[in-house]
């Protein structure tokens, strides 16, 4: 067994030790192969793999026998999965006082199915459940807790060795080194000769017995703050329609070390794709042309009032060949995001409720205000519109018969603190607009649709056009 890179050989006087901080990892591999009846030779490689680590690097209790004392026994975890490996994995949490010392074992068992169709198990690497001390003692059979608490306590091996003494504010601070031993059977299984061998590992971290406090903390100074932005979204209920909350949480950072998180959330929002019109007139209408005249039917409007909104109409036409689309504007309806002057404050603070961090340096590029602090809002407006064109062959014109619009609204918002202005630029929605056309019996069925991603959701809405040409 190769203990290359690890201090310790694994025996009872010199076992392999882990350090405070570190993770011992250990992979030990045999090759083993079965002839057949017929010559041939299968070989696999199984391999077993031992993790151990402390969950602290340093433990506090007020008294030194606090830093022996085992709560009980090991909470311990097994399962197996695959086939050909079969893969068995134990997970071990052995508590002493405040400290827990995890071990992960894992180790595979390979198949082989000869030629009489005979499944072989071949040889392999078994870890035992560990146990404290430097060797597993007893009967292998099925414990009660206390028969387990009792083995535990009796092979218990934790040691404290106390340390120098050094200067520190804590003047009754006294430092003890915590050694805790544990071991491994390894066993050879379906070879020639099987064979165990135990493994002992040493989990080494500082102990740190605490008794008065004679030395004050100096005051803590702020030094540093710095801001992060977020949001919740919060479904359709009730006869609300779906809302988001933007928040901003500001860090302050201390000299002690302590970080203290402020959150500010804005006023709920209501979010969607906004709304979609046909131009021309209200409702149904009529337009006489030269060859018969168009008739159209009034759209039905759909939305599930979270993210998906659609409206279906239907028109007839005298001839399809002389109807076609183009697109028509594309913009701004409203100033974009970030223009903060067309911003309006939705919410106000008042600056004697929290800390004022004007002065305290950030990490954060942002922009510098003079305005109140409080939460500000802003609706920005995206439209694509897409008009319909009818052929008169008396003028030999393209007529504008109507168009659709896609009307796109979300709201953009920052918060104004510490003199600075927190924007929510990087949430700014992403809009695809899309045109699908589909056959049918005597027309087609034109969708235009348009797709926005916001703050983690894609909403979707559409217009949908059914034209049939008359018969």
């Amino acid at each position: 067994m190769n203990f290359e890179g690890i201090d310790g050989d694994g025996t009872a006087s010199s076992p392999a030790q882990v350090e405070a901080g570190d993770t011992l990892n250990m992979v030990i591999s045999q090759t083993s192969s079965y002839t057949d009846t017929d010559g041939s030779v299968y070989t696999c490689e199984p391999k077993a793999e031992i993790s151990l680590y402390a969950s602290l690097d340093t433990v506090y209790a007020t008294d030194v026998s606090q830093l022996t004392a085992v709560q009980g026994t090991a909470e311990t975890e097994a399962a197996q999965s695959g086939i050909s490996p079969i893969r068995h994995t134990v997970a071990q949490k052995f508590p002493i006082g405040e400290q827990t010392v995890n071990l992960n074992l894992a180790y595979d068992v390979y198949y082989y199915v000869n030629k009489e169709n005979k499944s072989i198990e071949m040889p392999y690497i078994k870890l035992n459940e560990a146990s404290f001390g430097d060797a597993q003692t007893g009967n292998s059979a099925v414990r009660t807790a206390a028969e387990w608490a009792d083995a535990a306590n009796a092979k218990l091996n934790v040691t404290v060795t106390p340390l120098p003494r050094t200067r520190a504010i804590v003047s009754d601070t006294t430092l003890y080194s915590v050694s805790a031993q544990l071991s491994v059977d390894i066993e050879s299984v379906n070879t020639a000769s099987d064979t165990t061998q135990t493994v002992v590992f040493s989990v080494n971290y500082i102990g740190a017995v605490v008794t008065t406090t004679e030395v004050p903390d100096p005051e803590p100074t702020l030094v540093k703050v710095n801001y992060r932005t977020g949001y919740d979204w919060v479904d359709a209920h009730d006869n609300i329609d779906l809302a988001y909350y933007a928040k901003v949480f500001r860090d302050r950072y201390y000299s002690n070390g302590v970080v203290v998180t402020d959150t500010f959330t804005d006023n709920g929002h209501l979010a969607g794709c906004g709304y979609f019109q046909r131009i021309r007139s209200v409702g149904s209408w009529t337009i006489d042309t030269d060859d018969g005249g168009i008739s159209y039917i009034a759209w039905t409007a759909y939305e599930d009032r979270n993210t998906i909104r659609y409206a279906t109409s239907v028109m007839t036409v005298p001839d399809l060949s002389k109807l076609s689309m183009g697109w028509k504007s594309e913009g701004y309806e409203t100033s974009k995001a970030g223009t903060w002057s067309d911003y309006t404050i939705g919410k106000s603070y008042n600056t004697s409720d929290f800390i004022a961090c004007d002065t305290v340096p950030t990490d954060g590029d942002w922009e510098t205000t003079s305005l109140p602090t409080g939460w500000y809002f802003h609706d920005v407006q995206y439209a694509k519109s897409l008009s319909y064109f009818y052929y008169l062959s008396s003028y030999e014109i393209n007529f504008e018969i109507g168009y659709n619009r896609n009307w796109i609204i979300f709201y953009d918002q920052f918060l104004s603190i510490d003199g600075r202005l927190i924007d929510f630029l990087d949430y700014e929605p992403k809009h695809t607009f899309e045109t699908k056309e589909e056959n049918i019996s005597n027309g087609y069925i034109h969708t235009f649709s348009c797709t926005s991603d916001f703050m983690g959701k894609t909403f979707y809405q559409a217009i949908i056009d059914t034209v049939y040409q008359r018969k």
